[in-house]
């Protein structure tokens, strides 16, 4: 690590705490600003505005310090109360979020139920991550895992959440097709209980699956 490079993060870690510090100092104001914040960086990934985005970006990072009692350190820290503030600022459950919002709902894309949970790692300088789950594990999914993960770095202009994950999902099942889940995950994801958000009960595993190439996989 170079000393300029040093000196750029204190000059860095010195401006964002002062912009934090001009912000109310109740919580309600707080949250307000970094709702602003989210609001501001989606609309720019909407439009395709790149400075726009590192704007709203480091003004939601100031209004987590401010919820960090002012400091940097530590700011992204699960469980402490900008963490909190994320989780209090996310969208319904089911409700598709903004690229400023923590979120999931769910697609249906070919007949197949995927729960999307997103989260913008707003202020964090790293990519979005979209977790994509399986629904009903007795059918076939686009990992055997029931679980499929993807860092999103780079904007997608004019798109919104759900519109990037279908792209994503609807991509992979044109390279890699769909998979019954393995024996031991199937087991793991069926065990596990359906959001209460979700409409419907996961469904059954079927005798088997027949592919669009009419290859056929057993649910055993």
């Amino acid at each position: 690590m170079t000393e300029d490079f040093k000196r750029q993060m204190r000059a860095d870690t010195v401006r964002i705490e002062g912009l934090a510090a001009a912000l109310p100092a109740d919580h309600d104001g707080r949250r307000a600003a970094l709702v602003e914040a989210a609001d501001a960086y989606h609309a720019a990934i909407m439009a395709g505005d790149e400075r726009a985005r590192r704007t709203a970006d480091e003004r939601a990072l100031a209004a987590l310090v401010a919820l960090n009692d002012g400091e940097l350190f530590g700011f992204a820290m699960s469980g402490k109360a900008p963490d909190q503030m994320l989780d209090a600022c996310a969208a319904q459950p089911g409700t598709v979020p903004g690229w400023g919002q923590r979120g999931e709902f769910v697609l249906t894309v070919d007949g197949m139920r995927v729960r999307v949970v997103f989260d913008p790692n707003l202020g964090r300088s790293m990519p979005a991550h979209i977790g994509l789950h399986v629904v009903d594990a007795g059918k076939p999914f686009i990992s055997d895992t029931g679980f499929w993960s993807r860092w999103q770095g780079d904007m997608i202009e004019g798109q919104t959440v759900d519109e990037a994950a279908r792209v994503m999902i609807e991509q992979s099942l044109s390279e890699s097709g769909r998979k019954m889940l393995a024996p031991g995950f199937r087991e793991r994801r069926q065990a596990e209980a359906v959001p209460a958000w979700i409409d419907g009960a996961a469904a059954p595993a079927s005798d088997f699956y027949e592919d669009r190439g009419g290859q056929v996989a057993f649910a055993f």
